[in-house]
């Protein structure tokens, strides 16, 4: 059988699901602020990492656009929000808060990736900035009116690319509204950044080890660029739903009756990561770009980047599998369920019981009913050689757990049963009246 695996955000039944981005932001920068100054920008900077869907109602930049009705919201299930405030730091929680983002959809295109997430870090910056200096970031008065609204228009910028947003809104209104195209707020948002990373260049490139922010800005304002001049085409070999628009086109120009599910599969199969040829074909051919070599991809899928908390749980993960322990991770802690936590449990055991034998035997020392029975004067340690298979028992499990002799443990583990049916069938003779022979 053929296993088909898609990254893509919506089915054909109607069903919608997430891409996952989280971001470290600092304590201090509430909520309300990010929903505010934030959420402006993950809406429109869809313009150029939106993944394209062919809906009934026709082509959309995004995916998921018509399933978010929520802005902020702690629920992922019940409603679907565009920021959730889950807060799993992953840091320490009183310096640092988890921003989980659920907006964006799954791209394809290595270079939409990239340029998601390294603008998004950077009007993270310039918000966190801002906040530490109790200064204006620049980013006022963005505010939307109505988050779903604007997302959605969003979505059909190709209908309308001269669509505006109301702007204006939000926690800090003062009820002075503006309309702006979602490109427009794109340029105000480049703006600021580009100011920016012109005043603090070396700190942000001290925290982008493996790009520069001069490289996201130029990535940034060229795609800016070519939206503003309509280029849609030279969007094509970057841009997810540039380069559905244009297969779309092409499909339609050889065959101008062709169905909407056959543009569907063919959206399935440009995210088919399994056994989709299309995605793959295209790199080949250089209708796609890809900032990444295949090489180190593949290589990523082992070796996770060197001082990320993904390095230290594959270094973990790594160590239990080549000692064949069990083991569970999640995101604060590492745990060996077995064999070092079963292990620790036998020999606490273990010494349990050596410690009973032995206050138990002191006890009887001092017994002088027991030493009358036994025919004894007084009680002696010697007195108790040879040990029985159960005493002896009692010192090779221990000793079995620590060498990891199995052998050892194997031949314990029957020596208890005998020892125990023989007890029973040959009582001691000082005990003979306990026996289980007689009445």
């Amino acid at each position: 059988a053929t296993i088909h695996v898609f990254k893509n955000n919506v089915d054909s039944a109607g069903h919608a699901f997430g891409c996952h981005e989280n971001y470290l932001v600092r304590r201090f920068v509430k909520l309300e602020l990010i929903e505010d100054q934030l959420l402006p920008f993950l809406i429109t900077r869809q313009l150029y990492t939106g993944a394209g869907r062919f809906a009934e109602s026709g082509f959309q930049i995004t995916q998921r656009a018509d399933f978010l009705d929520e802005a902020v919201s702690s629920a992922t299930t019940r409603a679907r929000p565009m920021i959730n405030t889950r807060d799993e730091a992953h840091a320490d929680p009183e310096s640092y808060r988890r921003l989980h983002v659920i907006i964006g959809d799954s791209n394809r295109s290595q270079w939409a990736t990239w340029v998601k997430l390294a603008t998004t870090h950077l009007v993270l910056c310039v918000i966190e900035d801002a906040v530490r200096r109790g200064v204006p970031s620049g980013f006022e008065g963005l505010a939307l009116a109505d988050a779903a609204a604007a997302n959605r228009t969003v979505s059909r910028f190709l209908d309308d690319r001269q669509a505006c947003l109301t702007v204006g809104g939000g926690n800090e209104s003062n009820g002075d509204e503006s309309q702006l195209t979602a490109l427009q707020i794109q340029r105000r948002y480049f703006d600021v950044v580009e100011a920016f990373v012109r005043n603090h260049g070396e700190s942000i490139a001290a925290g982008m080890p493996q790009t520069s922010p001069e490289e996201v800005l130029d990535a940034w304002q060229w795609a800016l660029n070519a939206l503003e001049q309509g280029n849609i085409a030279v969007l094509a070999d970057r841009v997810d739903w540039a380069m559905k628009y244009r297969l779309a086109q092409a499909m339609r120009r050889r065959d101008p009756r062709i169905s909407h599910a056959g543009l569907q599969r063919l959206e399935l199969e440009y995210h088919d990561v399994a056994n989709g040829r299309l995605y793959d074909s295209l790199v080949a051919h250089g209708q796609l770009r890809e900032i990444v070599e295949r090489r180190r991809a593949d290589q990523a899928i082992d070796r996770a980047p060197q001082g990320t908390r993904a390095a230290l749980r594959g270094m973990f993960i790594d160590a239990a599998q080549r000692a064949n322990a069990q083991y569970s991770c999640d995101w604060t802690t590492f745990t060996l369920t077995s064999p070092v936590r079963r292990e620790a449990v036998l020999l606490t055991l273990c010494v349990v019981n050596i410690i009973g034998f032995f206050v138990y035997k002191w006890f009887l020392s001092g017994d002088a009913e027991f030493l009358q029975v036994s025919g004894l004067d007084k009680f002696n340690w010697f007195n108790e050689l040879p040990l029985q298979l159960c005493n002896i028992n009692m010192f090779l499990i221990p000793i079995g757990i620590l060498t990891h002799r199995r052998s050892l443990l194997g031949f314990a583990f029957f020596v208890a049963p005998l020892g125990a049916l023989m007890a029973l069938v040959f009582p001691e003779a000082a005990f003979s009246g306990y026996s289980l022979w007689t009445p």
